[in-house]
């Protein structure tokens, strides 16, 4: 799984205009907060299992940048 296109890929679909969005870009400032849950079912069924949510702290994966490293990770 390519991590940033999932996201990327997402938030288009969201009507985000990615082309200028850099790694420290806060990811709801694009998106609402049930998009952001969305974002994590789709990243779920992408890789095929649940994400461990309880072990995350919210500042790690604010960003667009601290997602993918986060998604990167499990």
């Amino acid at each position: 799984m390519n991590a940033r296109n999932l996201v990327i890929n997402f938030l288009q679909g969201k009507g985000v205009d990615t082309t200028r969005l850099t790694d420290n870009d806060l990811l709801m400032r694009h998106i609402q907060s049930i998009d952001f849950m969305e974002l994590i079912v789709t990243a779920e069924a992408e890789i095929g299992r649940e994400l461990d949510l309880e072990s995350v702290q919210i500042e790690e994966v604010s960003s667009l940048g601290g997602f993918v490293a986060w998604l990167e990770k499990v």
